[in-house]
């Protein structure tokens, strides 16, 4: 690429956000539509689809019609007439590239790409905009592919940590920097020594300082100073200044109250559903339109964590340059995948662990064998029409589309087809693939007896709710999953195109060794589908101090949780889900949930933060149901603007405006003092910066004040809605994924 425009780098960069404008993309959709402009009859057409039973149908109503249009037009082209020719078959029939290098060749590493974004970066640090260097810095040497562009974005990159006082990144960026020049370039040199002499490190310092002055060959006075200075503080003990930067990806607590007791025997026994904490929760199947749901075996108290769990997939978001591909970490000092631009990793081992092939999904959530060499683009889609100007696109976005693929290429083929079969493992406790069988059928059973999320059984069990789907979007993720099938098997995942078994259903008694791709496509749909409804954003708090203020909350990945999926909504619920380390998550009960009592999250945000018309219009497009829990129907949020709240006498259990600052009834003034007692010990725990090494303490005591407020606050009115936002923040910055990042020059931690 002789020079790059500006144009030309934002169409590159928008290729880690989605891969519409890809051409083979735009090809694949011109396709589809004009096989369906020419096949006569439309109407027909969209009648034989909308009677289509099952997903397995809808995708081989598709791959018919390809292999039918394919075989005509090779057979107007090539002038054969006779009618027993032998049909094309294969990926072929698609009418798309056939292997992976044909499909990449504008999506992979570009050193005109990184110029660019070296340039871009540049910019920004003359403007002091340090996130936006450090992203553009990133995506150069994402980007680079000649070893000169490498080291060019190790020494940009390098020098800014060293400006930021992010003393560990820097070294390790200029370290790979001066290994690139072969130790052979004063300026890293100097570079490198000006780290280690903010790290107080004069040793090291007095190494390089020496090289730099060999390399340049002439006097040098800052360096001989830095020298001097070397060579009287070399003795010298002295502690250098506190990192700059730090993260914090902690595991799941036993409690937020107190530490986890010892388990007695009854207690440890196995079971069936490991990520239920002590026995906490059950199944239930209310056979109504709430469907399967979670609910409290034993009565559960505030903080008690009742539900820890891993992804069985996870996809990292846009943009992917703040944290590992394979374990979600935040890194400052990403390296770049070998062989694509897209993603990078904390170091070696994860990149090894991220493409190692059969490894187990609990061994970290990101896995990147089937989605390397520039294929990553085409995966992202986001608007599956060849005219988006018509309507809206219905694949759902680009992180489920992503998220579907992922969860097949997760899955080993092996277990697939024992999956789909009723065979192997699955042989005696199968349950069926609803992308072959109704979801009534399938989930009119107990869920898997095996259900946890490194298994596919459990994964596969979500409701998919495609009664509830129209047409247009079921044909547009029909589309999409087959085309995604396609970027699979071109990936090197083993499946077969078009032979004898191609539309044959599954058959315990005819288990193939190698599974069809209109198999694996059903099952893409299948997931597309309940992905929409069953997938949760993993959030990171991004902050300049340990100080719970002026956080921004980060969307980081989007997974899927097989367990936790089965918990409803409501805009008032009784337990929060928090991230944590690798993708994990734990929920934690926020009130009181008594035996037998559904368990509930909130899927959007709270009652309190929109009226009930507002929160029911956005959950029905997005999740497909109506909700009528509590606060909708009392219209919480409205009666909370003109109440501040009710305070509940601890004396006589009167009820009264925390306005009248005494019990209308007792006169005891109780209720106010204990409420203004509580509510400082949790404003004291939002404005204190202290070390992560307290924060455990500080959550049980935040949880403490907060299950006495409950007793206190009824829970409706203005000042209750501010006690809980605080209480919360308290939790998700101490217990979730959490970041301190100063990006300002010079600013310490506190």
């Amino acid at each position: 690429m002789a020079g790059t425009t500006q144009t030309e780098l934002d169409g590159r960069l928008i290729l880690h956000e989605k891969g519409d404008s890809l051409v083979i993309m735009k090809d694949y959709y011109y396709a589809v539509s004009r096989m369906i402009r020419k096949c006569g009859n439309i109407r027909q057409y969209n009648s034989d689809f909308i009677n289509c039973r099952t997903d397995f149908e809808r995708v081989c109503f598709l791959l018919k019609l390809f292999q039918k249009f394919f075989n005509t037009e090779e057979k107007r082209e090539t002038d054969k007439e006779d009618d027993e020719e032998e049909e094309s078959e294969g990926i072929e029939i698609l009418s798309l590239p056939k292997q992976i290098g044909e499909l990449v060749v504008n999506t992979g590493k570009d050193d005109e790409i990184s110029k660019q974004c070296l340039e871009k970066g540049r910019e920004y640090q003359t403007k002091n905009d340090r996130r936006n260097a450090l992203k553009y810095f990133t995506y150069s040497l994402f980007y680079a592919k000649s070893i000169e562009s490498k080291r060019e974005a190790y020494f940009e990159r390098g020098n800014l940590f060293r400006e930021l006082n992010y003393s560990a990144a820097a070294l390790d960026d200029l370290a790979e920097a001066d290994k690139a020049y072969e130790s052979q370039n004063s300026d890293v040199q100097k570079s490198l020594a000006e780290t280690y002499l903010k790290m107080k490190k004069y040793n090291n310092a007095l190494t390089h300082l020496r090289k730099a002055n060999k390399l340049l060959g002439h006097t040098d006075e800052t360096i001989l100073k830095n020298i001097t200075i070397c060579e009287k503080n070399r003795k010298s003990k002295m502690a250098g200044p506190t990192e700059n930067w730090c993260r914090y990806h902690p595991e799941p607590p036993g409690s937020l109250l107190t530490l986890p007791k010892k388990q007695t025997k009854a207690e440890t026994q196995t079971t069936d559903l490991p990520s239920f904490k002590n026995r906490a929760l059950k199944f239930k199947n209310t056979k109504s339109e709430r469907g399967w749901i979670l609910e409290a075996e034993r009565d559960i108290s505030v903080g008690e964590v009742v539900l820890t769990e891993k992804p069985y997939a996870t996809v990292l978001n846009n943009p992917r340059v703040k944290n590992c591909y394979y374990c979600h970490k935040r890194c400052l000092n990403l390296q770049p995948c070998i062989e694509c631009p897209y993603v990078g990793f904390c170091n070696a081992e994860c990149e090894k662990y991220a493409k190692e092939q059969g490894t187990s999904n609990g061994e970290g959530p990101g896995r990147h064998t089937y989605e390397c060499h520039g294929i990553l683009p085409y995966l992202l889609i986001d608007q599956i029409s060849s005219h988006p100007e018509r309507g809206s696109s219905y694949t759902g976005c680009a992180a489920t589309c992503h998220l579907a693929y992922r969860i097949i290429a997760n899955t080993p083929q092996k277990k697939l087809i024992d999956y789909i079969t009723r065979s192997g493992c699955y042989k005696k406790k199968g349950r069926g693939h609803q992308a072959f069988e109704t979801s009534t059928l399938v989930r009119a059973v107990l869920p898997p007896m095996k259900f946890v999320s490194s298994d596919y059984s459990s994964v596969a069990w979500l409701n998919p709710c495609t009664e509830s789907r129209s047409r247009i979007e079921l044909w547009q993720k029909t589309m999409a999953a087959v085309f995604l099938t396609f970027c699979l098997s071109v990936s090197g995942y083993s499946m077969s195109w078009y032979e004898d078994d191609f539309y044959s259903v599954p058959d315990a008694d005819h288990r193939p060794e190698i599974i069809p791709a209109s198999w694996v496509a059903a099952c893409i749909l299948y997931h597309l589908q309940a992905l929409t409804i069953n997938c949760h954003t993993n959030t990171l708090i991004s902050s300049a101090t340990s100080k719970i203020a002026g956080e921004v909350i980060e969307s980081i990945a989007t997974s899927v949780y097989p367990t936790y999926s089965l918990i409803n909504h409501s805009c008032s619920p009784n337990a929060v889900l928090v991230n944590t380390a690798q993708g994990g998550i734990f929920v934690f009960a926020l009130h009181t949930i008594s035996e037998n009592s559904e368990v509930t999250v909130s899927y959007l945000c709270s009652c309190y933060s929109s009226p009930a018309a507002a929160r029911r219009s956005v959950l029905k497009y997005r999740y497909l149901f109506d909700c009528n829990c509590e606060a909708c129907t009392g219209l919480w949020y409205e009666v909370s603007l003109s109440k501040l709240a009710t305070l509940k006498c601890p004396e006589c259990q009167n009820l009264f405006s925390i306005s009248e600052g005494i019990c209308t009834s007792c006169k005891s003034n109780e209720a106010f003092k204990q409420y203004e007692e509580l509510t400082k010990q949790i404003n004291f725990l939002l404005k204190t910066g202290s070390s992560p090494t307290n924060w455990p303490e500080e959550v049980a005591k935040g949880t403490q004040a907060w299950n006495k407020i409950q007793n206190l606050v009824q829970p409706r009115g203005m000042i209750f809605t501010s006690i809980r936002t605080g209480y919360l923040s308290l939790i998700f910055h101490r217990c979730g994924n959490t970041a301190i990042e100063p990006f300002d020059k010079g600013t310490n931690l506190p």
